[in-house]
């Protein structure tokens, strides 16, 4: 039976076996980019714009409508972040 030489050999036990190998291997794919310098840009600057525009309000905003910001920006956060990276992938 022949090996494979893309694998490699692991020594770890339990839950978290081989897991340093594939959080490398994904991380370096995605920071050799350029993308991820982009990513941050926007969302830095959109989270950055959201949270001036609440901050200099002359009027405090109802905790109501902070709640709701909070909860769309968490909610779609995480999609709109994956679906970005998964088509440059």
């Amino acid at each position: 039976m022949s090996g494979n030489d893309a694998f490699e050999l692991v020594s770890e036990r339990g839950w978290s076996r081989g897991l340093n190998t594939m959080l490398r291997s994904g991380l370096a794919r995605w920071f050799k980019t350029r993308m991820w310098w982009v990513q941050c840009l926007i969302w830095g600057s959109l989270v950055g714009s959201i949270l001036a525009t609440i901050a200099f309000n002359p009027q405090p905003p109802p905790p109501a409508d902070l709640y709701m910001i909070f909860m769309v920006l968490s909610a779609y956060s995480r999609q709109w972040g994956w679906s970005s990276s998964c088509k440059m992938l």
